[in-house]
């Protein structure tokens, strides 16, 4: 009987007990909410030592649990004297994710004096949360001792799989310009994960280029990072690899964030970070993600549709296409130029899209990628990240610069200074970025086809060769002669002899396959007929992956 009475005031006890610790767990979650105990947010400043007209860094990371406050609100307050300051820089940052993030802004102080940088949470309707962090600062009078400002040029944000390398031309480096440098100067690369691909350490110092940008210097200094294997039980796609640079007498440092992820290759056109194994001088085939749209390369067997990933082509013509004699029929050039591109081995996808009403006759090259710009349909952040999509405008003539009568089309992209300018513009902001990356594409001369002396092809034939022609340029194609395969392929020097042949579009409208799967890329055999193919991306100077903020 004792035993049971002894059980029964255990057993009280213990669910006395349970109930305490449920009511103080109750009290402490209930306490935790109203005091938003879980979100929080942290604030860092570079440099350390600011002067007048220096540009001020300002970041950290916030945790947010819910999108009841779907906003950060940022604020400088000059210290006057007053209580509370005077407010000189007031903004609101929106926050589109729950859990952990980084926030980063710059401001330039003008003016020397005491300061204070304050982020909270913040709700229009509710006013600010309980969480905040907060930094005084001084801006010192006078110039600057240190010379140097470090900005990033490109690479933020890359994701690759594990193993890869960032490297191009698959993948942005990492870069950072040295504003003010006006000679070589040493900058350090230190990673957490991963090694550096030039020096194969976690850190590495390299020299700085001058590169010739608008018709300025710009010198820059770059690293290739080789991104580490997934810790185990660490989430698919959430790797980061922290990455700070450094230079002497640089007045701040930065810092890249890059991330290993697990796509497994597996989807065509709208997987966001499509990608193609490539060759590298010494390193054999690699992959990296972001890029490209062939799947295997050196496929034992090449052509094989399943290795190739979709391609849609934007289709704008001049309304004189349809409605000047000849009057040619639009919706049968279209599926022309698909029929072509099926040959490659992929699957196209041509959408006839504008009709453009006013065209200058000889509009020069400006011209031509300013109706390119004008007449893409707008991509958001996220579309951005599907490089399948080529824009092609089937104008009028053309001015080449040195003339050129025999040029039936053209492709205009960006090479050069201009490349260099794309990879930092793939880092900025979209409404900022796009005037300049959507300024791509191929362009046909109409006028020129139809008036051509010796066409004995029906015209709509004629046009769709020639736009062909010119996808396969912007797919990474020259005009190749491989012993092997016979000349009479649509990518032929010119397409004068199938303009001439009554059945020329049925003899020369195809491509050799391998021409994309890697067979016969320039880098791995010297053979001039591809350059990375299936490469848009590249060959056009549309460098683009870094555009989505993580």
């Amino acid at each position: 009987m004792k035993k049971k009475i002894l059980v029964m005031m255990i057993s009280s006890t213990v669910l006395i007990m349970c109930e305490v610790v449920g009511i103080v767990l109750l009290i402490a979650v209930g306490l935790a909410h109203y005091f938003d105990l879980f979100r929080f947010v942290t604030l860092f400043i570079e440099p350390d030592e600011i002067y007048q007209n220096d540009l001020i860094y300002f970041g950290g990371n916030y945790h947010s649990v819910d999108l009841d406050f779907k906003y950060l609100r940022f604020t400088i307050r000059y210290q006057d004297g007053t209580p509370e300051g005077s407010i000189v820089h007031e903004e609101l940052i929106l926050i589109e994710e729950v859990g952990k993030k980084r926030w980063t802004r710059e401001w330039r102080a003008l003016a020397p004096g005491f300061y204070k940088a304050r982020i909270e949470f913040y709700k229009p309707t509710k006013g600010i949360g309980r969480n905040a962090a907060e930094e005084d600062f001084v801006v010192m009078a006078g110039e600057n001792p240190n010379k140097y400002t470090l900005k990033l040029w490109c690479g933020q944000h890359t994701k690759g799989n594990p193993g890869e390398r960032l490297s191009l031309p698959f993948a942005h480096p990492l870069a950072v310009q040295v504003e003010g440098a006006t000679e070589p100067v040493a900058v350090k690369f230190q990673t957490d994960w991963g090694k550096f691909g030039i020096s194969g350490e976690k850190t590495s110092t390299m020299m700085t280029q001058k590169i010739i940008i608008d018709g300025k210097e710009v010198w820059i200094a770059f690293e290739y990072l080789v991104l580490d294997d997934l810790p185990p039980g660490s989430p698919p796609n959430n790797l980061e690899h922290r990455i700070t640079v450094t230079c002497e007498k640089a007045i701040n440092q930065v810092y890249f964030s890059v991330y290993s992820i697990m796509d497994g290759e597996a989807s065509h056109d709208i997987e966001e970070y499509t990608h193609q194994k490539g060759y590298q001088p010494g390193m054999g085939e690699i992959e990296v993600a972001g890029d490209n749209y062939v799947q295997i390369d050196n496929d034992p067997d090449p052509g094989d549709p399943a290795d190739y990933k979709d391609v849609i082509v934007e289709l704008d013509y001049w309304k004189g296409v349809t409605d000047d004699d000849p009057k040619l029929d639009i919706v049968w050039i279209a599926a022309a130029i698909e029929t072509i591109l099926r040959t490659a081995g992929i699957t196209p996808q041509v959408i006839i899209d504008d009709k453009i009403e006013a065209m200058e006759r000889y509009p020069d090259r400006q011209e031509r990628m300013g109706l390119l710009y004008t007449y893409k349909d707008p991509l958001t952040g996220h579309e951005r990240i599907w490089q399948n999509k080529i824009h092609l405008i089937i104008g009028r003539d053309g001015t080449l610069d040195p003339p050129d009568p025999d040029v039936m089309g053209i492709v205009e992209d960006y090479s050069g200074e201009e490349f260099w300018k794309t990879l930092h513009l793939g880092s900025e902001e979209l409404n900022y970025s796009s005037p300049f990356l959507d300024s791509v594409g191929c362009f046909v001369f109409y006028d020129r086809i139809v008036a051509y002396q010796g066409l004995v092809i029906p015209e709509e034939q004629a046009i769709a060769l020639v736009s062909a022609h010119e996808i396969g340029h912007a797919l990474g194609m020259w005009h190749y002669d491989i012993p092997e395969v016979t000349d009479e392929h649509v990518m032929v020097a010119n397409l004068y002899n199938a303009f001439a042949n009554p059945n020329g579009f049925y003899i020369y409208g195809c491509f050799d396959r391998r021409t994309l799967d890697g067979s016969y890329d320039v880098g791995e055999n010297g053979n001039p007929c591809a350059w990375d193919g299936m490469n848009t991306r590249h060959i056009l100077g549309k460098d683009c992956v870094c555009i989505r903020e993580i």
